[in-house]
């Protein structure tokens, strides 16, 4: 395991031919937490999250732990996501719950009215 941190030094790319796999954590000027992700070419993600979520202007720091394989840091990533709450991350978080509960809840209430007139079509 080897780990790069600071403010805009580029932290590295896999080399070619490994698994070797990072985990990367990119938080605010006081320290919270905004995202954790994994990738084999951090610099290219994060060009994805600038062009696509508006909380990247947020970023002002990054922690980057490389990974002798993508399932040590797949591991890591799901373990952070658990218990570190990251802002911005919803997907395998104690957030995503109540996120995919509430469009269910939503998705019902609009098809609710179709089948009950459905229903008393045939009945």
């Amino acid at each position: 395991m080897r780990k790069v941190q600071g403010q805009m030094p580029h932290p590295g790319v896999a080399p070619k031919g490994t698994d070797e796999t990072a985990v990367y954590r990119l938080s605010d000027d006081s320290g919270r937490l905004l995202y954790v992700g994994i990738g084999r070419n951090p610099m290219n993600r994060w060009a994805a999250h600038a062009d696509l979520h508006a909380w990247w202007p947020q970023v002002a720091a990054f922690e980057v732990t490389w990974y002798d394989s993508r399932g040590e840091a797949g591991a890591e990533e799901r373990r952070a996501l658990r218990q570190d709450d990251p802002a911005y991350n919803i997907h395998g978080t104690p957030k995503w719950g109540g996120i995919v509960s509430g469009h269910v809840r939503a998705e019902l209430a609009v098809r609710r009215p179709c089948v009950e007139r459905l229903a008393e079509a045939e009945g």
